[in-house]
């Protein structure tokens, strides 16, 4: 099972490797396979398919957030 450090670490790797230098809307393909990055890490640390969806859905909610505050 990975670790959070781990976890963290790949994605953030994925992350910067998938859009340094390109937007998601250059590379659509970028924001497919980090999610696809991001599922993966999640289910390999342990969380069950509901726990990935709550995590989901907190990022959403936190995307919201900020665009309704203009960050």
């Amino acid at each position: 099972m990975a670790t959070v450090e781990s976890t963290t670490d790949t994605l953030h790797e994925s992350a910067r490797g998938i859009f340094s230098g390109t937007s998601t809307a250059a590379d659509p393909r970028g924001t497919r396979i980090l999610a696809r990055t991001i599922y993966r890490e999640l289910r390999a640390a342990g969380l069950t398919e509901r726990e990935v969806l709550t995590v989901a859905t907190e990022l959403l909610s936190q995307t919201a957030s900020d665009l309704k505050s203009g960050r």
